[in-house]
């Protein structure tokens, strides 16, 4: 998956995504709360688009994950654009 990280994850979000998605981190993360999400920017055909990255573990057998990415683009740019307001 680290290997994965420049070429579907946007330059600026590269780094954080780095940090989180580490085998340790996603497990004490699943081990503590049952689920690991991460939203971050996800790039293809050279277009970014935010993403919900939800991790959790299959009921059985216990050692599989399963690993879902849902399109949160149009929410974020919902999100920046009220925030940009009352910031003006």
């Amino acid at each position: 998956m680290q290997a994965d990280i420049p070429l579907h994850v946007h330059r600026e979000d590269q780094q954080m995504v780095s940090e989180f998605v580490k085998r340790k981190v996603i497990l004490d993360e699943l081990n503590k709360n049952g689920t690991f999400m991460l939203t971050f920017r996800f790039v293809k055909n050279e277009k970014s688009m935010y993403v919900a990255m939800k991790i959790m573990r299959m009921k059985k057998p216990d050692d599989h994950l399963i690993i879902g990415l849902t399109n949160i683009d149009s929410q974020m740019k919902q999100r920046e654009l009220l925030e940009k307001k009352l910031t003006n």
